[in-house]
């Protein structure tokens, strides 16, 4: 499980689910707490308070996501309302393209180049 501090459960839920058209599996909001299923693994979104610190919500999370292609996940997110931080790029190891959640954690979109 990977997890990913947020300052608003609600907005947050709403983006991963209706903009990155993840699965929610669990929604806990008495204890701000949700999770999403990403095939055998899961990714939790906690509401976090802190405003500084390793904690912080914001910045890169180091988190990647396969899609089958960067270039038309990056059209769907912005079609969706969502942040694209860079245009889809080719590396050595695929296709990559930015994404941004409502509280500024940067997700990556990988596919294969």
């Amino acid at each position: 499980m990977a997890s990913i501090h947020v300052h608003d459960l609600a907005r947050s839920v709403r983006f991963y689910r209706d903009v990155l058209g993840l699965t929610l599996d669990s929604h806990a909001p008495e204890v701000g707490w949700a999770d999403f299923k990403l095939g055998a693994a899961t990714l939790g979104i906690h509401a976090d308070p802190s405003e500084e610190g390793a904690r912080a919500p914001g910045g890169s999370t180091g988190l990647y996501l396969g899609v089958a292609s960067a270039d038309e996940a990056a059209h769907e997110v912005a079609r969706r309302g969502g942040d694209v931080v860079t245009k889809p790029t080719t590396y050595p190891y695929g296709r990559v393209v930015e994404i941004a959640d409502p509280d500024g954690n940067v997700l990556m979109l990988i596919s294969e180049a």
